[in-house]
Formats: structure tokens, sequence, C-alpha cells
């Protein structure tokens, strides 16, 4: 699998849109399609400094860990789309807080959307999202993220994460005098 480097990103053909952003062109680059979109990335991580990139599109995937650092590679990164991978538990995606301008962000269709209290916890750690999941963030949810997070909801969903699903208990013989 090919890495994005500087040098790929340099290589690549560049134009501007009908929004005047810059777009990368990245078909044959990168394994399959365009943008990196379905292929086979597990952990977002080896970005290099991105000042300028605004939309990541990583949808079809099989992401399951980001990098803590993401927001010094990508610091003006506003939309994330990670609809399709295998992001499972919730503390897993506490690294996007690290993204000061993230204000649009799709995890549809992973299995942290099915996760009791998803959108509150997402919203608690995403300040600056306005869109999740391609719904918008109301002033009402907030308030009621503000009240789940008084109740320490957030810090009982972070110790739920950690328990492991099976236990396993021995019993060690102990020693004779």
């Amino acid at each position: 699998m090919v890495k994005l480097t500087t040098d790929l990103i340099w290589k690549c053909p560049h134009f501007f849109n009908a929004l005047k952003k810059r777009e990368l062109d990245l078909r044959g680059k990168i394994r399959y399609h365009r943008y990196l979109s379905d292929n086979e990335i597990v952990k977002l991580d080896n970005f290099p400094y991105l000042k300028r990139l605004g939309t990541l599109l990583i949808n079809n995937n099989r992401v399951t860990r980001i990098n803590p650092n993401i927001g010094e590679f990508l610091p003006s990164l506003h939309t994330l789309v990670l609809t399709n991978n295998r992001l499972v538990n919730l503390v897993k995606i506490d690294p996007l807080s690290s993204l000061p301008k993230l204000q649009f962000l799709s995890l549809l269709d992973n299995n942290i959307t099915k996760r009791p209290n998803y959108r509150l916890y997402v919203i608690h750690k995403l300040k600056s999202l306005r869109v999740l999941d391609f719904k918008k963030v109301k002033a009402k949810k907030l308030l009621t993220c503000q009240t789940y997070t008084d109740k320490e909801g957030i810090r009982q969903q972070q110790l739920l994460a950690f328990i492991p699903k099976h236990h396993k208990h021995y019993i060690l013989p102990s020693k004779s005098s």
C-alpha cells in the first residue's frame, strides 16, 4: 500500500474547484479509488503536515484507531467522513478532539453508533462540531449533552469501554510449608 507523503502530494495533479478550494487528484496514486475511500486503511496515521487540507473522505475502510496527534498534521480539517469503518469504542474517537476546526463528521455504519449515548459523547468531545452523521447538532442537544456530562455519564461510559467481555479466573495452588 502506498503511503501518503509530501512527495506524492506535490506530484499529484491539483486544481481549484467551483468553490475555489484546492483539490488533489489521487487516482492511480493511492490504491483503488481517489480520495482515501475503498481501501484497507486500518489506522489514521502517518499524515504529513497538510496545512490547507479541509476535507478528508475515508469511508469504506477498516479504520479502528486514530493517531492521538492527528490535529498537529491536519490543522485546517473541517470535514471528516469515516462512514463504514470498524470503530467500536467511544474512546477511540477521542483523538478527533485535537482537530480544532472539525465541524462536519460522519461515523455512520460503525459499531460505535450503536453505543448508548453515542451522539451525546461525540458532541461533548468535539465542541466545534456542527453536523454529526449528516444531522445538524441543535442547541437543545447541546443542553442535553451538558446535563449528561454533569451527571458523570461520560466517565461511566469510558469505564464501560475498558471492561473485557470474557474473564478468566485461575486458582493458583497455595504453597505448602
